[in-house]
């Protein structure tokens, strides 16, 4: 009976283990977002899931212009998001261009207007990293009001 449990046990933990390996691509980052956009505090989000250049521009440690570069929300591109407003019509969908890019395109109102917002990200080792933000609406990109090509 105990061999019995242990074999049972460990098929669970490999089918378990199994998922969580297959939802570390872009899906989960696309998951990983949309909270992160309904939320005021992203420090270990942007260090933890930004490229490292955009990342350090954007905790200040870039240099002296960064804290000035942006002064917008990163995740709603907006002076003061409607956190229960986007958290009611928030979604994201990922468009896979091949193994190494994606974009993740999301979408969210909030004061009436609808935000579109795409994260292009690029798989750095075994790790899907946002490497730049898409504004579409006002055709800026985060790397572009950074200063970073």
């Amino acid at each position: 009976m105990a061999i019995r449990r242990l074999v049972i046990g460990t098929f669970l933990a490999v089918g378990l283990s199994a998922g969580c390996w297959a939802g570390s691509g872009p899906d989960q980052l696309a998951k990983l977002i949309v909270s992160a956009t309904q939320s005021t505090d992203n420090a270990s989000f942007i260090s933890e899931n930004f490229s490292k250049d955009v990342a350090s521009k954007l905790s200040g440690s870039g240099g002296s212009e960064a804290p000035d570069a942006v002064d917008f929300d990163i995740f709603t591109y907006s002076q003061d998001p409607d956190y229960e407003q986007i958290g009611k019509t928030i979604k994201s969908e990922v468009k896979q261009a091949d193994d190494a890019n994606a974009v993740i395109h999301v979408t969210f109102t909030q004061y009436g207007d609808e935000g579109v917002i795409d994260y292009h990200v690029k798989k750095s080792g075994e790790r899907w990293l946002i490497d730049d933000v898409v504004y579409p609406n006002d055709s800026l990109s985060l790397r572009s009001a950074l200063g970073l090509k």
